[in-house]
């Protein structure tokens, strides 16, 4: 059996007596004796001999010495310096001579009055309109710095590539000034001579066609919005949310051969499907918007869908993250338990694009479904048809 490491401060070195360092030597003398230094009365090196420099050069060292054709400093301090260096002087000397500093161009005029420095002077000194002015260009130099700072931060953060623009609309800049014709009571468009169609009497300017999805997430925009929640949804929406429990709800297609259960997510498995998508972005395994927001979809289906049967088969789901990951943990710094969530429900369950376009629309409409609850919340009609289902 291997013994377990233990960890703490090192142990201090053992004293040895000097009897035992004599025994353990084999001598008395446990001092060694130093090596004989160089003779004395002499000069260290021999003349005539390249000094190296051990410690470096200082800069006006090095300067000096490159003055000298062909030094480098591998070559060291030669010993003739002197010598080497009198041609250099001799050559500084001409050209200080031939400079007729008698004869050189000022670097100002000479008749330029000395600067002089303004004296401070206290502002309640200074006339009335001159404090005016004075303080109405202080206020208006600290209100543009304040717009520049709103500006700033009113600007998105980390825009995709060729993605500026939006930061060009929000401040300001780049926006061309149009000049729009009110021709709603003309026969014809503004500019041209197309005459307008039955019903499109409303409609100004060009004739490019109208958008019909969200050029972002492209979402269908002409879809008809879903009807008011009705009294059954709202009585069990609100026995949920007083209950603190999750609200579901079953939806029948098919003409009730297959039948779909979803429930609400929690803020932590929210924010665990947002994680996942932004990890598998920062991996480039994302290359748009469009992506990100699909397997974001797919991760919502793996934890909102409860129940998925058919008359021969009814699958039944794990209500929590948690329950999906088992001894698991739920998500590490670099990854979550929702990949794998993913890759099983799809391999086992969901193995047509029918089955998945039948269940990621009836998602989304469960979706809206509870954002219409939530909203509908503030209404004073909510308690009193509770009330009348009860």
């Amino acid at each position: 059996m291997t013994e377990p490491k233990k960890y703490g401060l090192k142990p201090k070195a053992p004293v040895v007596p000097v009897q035992a360092a004599q025994t353990a030597s084999g001598t008395g003398d446990i001092f060694q004796t130093p090596p004989a230094g160089r003779a004395k009365n002499r000069m260290p090196l021999p003349p005539g001999e390249i000094v190296k420099a051990v410690g470096g050069y200082t800069d006006e060292e090095l300067a000096t010495l490159r003055t000298i054709p062909d030094w480098t400093p591998e070559k060291g301090v030669p010993s003739n310096l002197p010598d080497l260096l009198e041609p250099v002087r001799q050559t500084q000397e001409e050209i200080a001579e031939d400079m007729d500093l008698n004869h050189m161009s000022p670097p100002v005029p000479m008749d330029t009055p000395p600067l002089k420095v303004p004296r401070a002077v206290d502002i309640s000194k200074l006339p009335p309109d001159e404090q005016e002015r004075i303080l109405g260009g202080m206020r208006e130099a600290e209100q543009a710095s304040a717009r520049r700072s709103a500006d700033q931060a009113s600007l998105v953060q980390n825009l995709a590539p060729g993605a500026s623009g939006i930061n060009e609309a929000i401040s300001g800049r780049n926006v061309r000034d149009i000049d729009i014709t009110d021709d709603r009571k003309d026969a014809t468009y503004a500019g041209t001579d197309t005459t307008k169609t039955t019903g499109d009497s409303s409609r100004t300017g060009g004739t490019g066609s109208l958008l019909k999805q969200c050029p972002h997430c492209h979402w269908e925009l002409n879809q008809p919005d879903i009807p008011d929640p009705d009294i059954a949804d709202r009585q069990l929406y609100l026995q949920s949310l007083l209950g603190e429990q999750p609200f579901q709800k079953q939806y029948r297609l098919l003409g009730g051969a297959l039948t779909i259960t979803f429930r609400e997510l929690s803020p932590r498995e929210i924010d665990l499907c947002y994680k996942q998508a932004h990890l598998m972005r920062k991996a480039g395994k994302l290359d748009s918007y469009e992506d990100f927001f699909e397997v974001l979809t797919r991760f919502r289906i793996c934890l909102q869908l409860v129940q998925l049967g058919t008359p021969e088969t009814v699958h039944n789901f794990p209500t929590s993250a948690a329950e999906w990951a088992g001894s698991e943990p739920v998500e590490t710094p670099t990854e979550t338990v929702l990949p794998r969530i993913e890759e099983s429900l799809y391999a086992d369950v969901i193995k047509t694009e029918t089955l998945n376009t039948l269940v990621g629309g009836e998602l989304s409409r469960f979706n809206r479904l509870l954002a219409k609850l939530a909203a509908n919340s503030h209404n004073e009609n909510f308690w009193s048809a509770t009330e009348q289902a009860s």
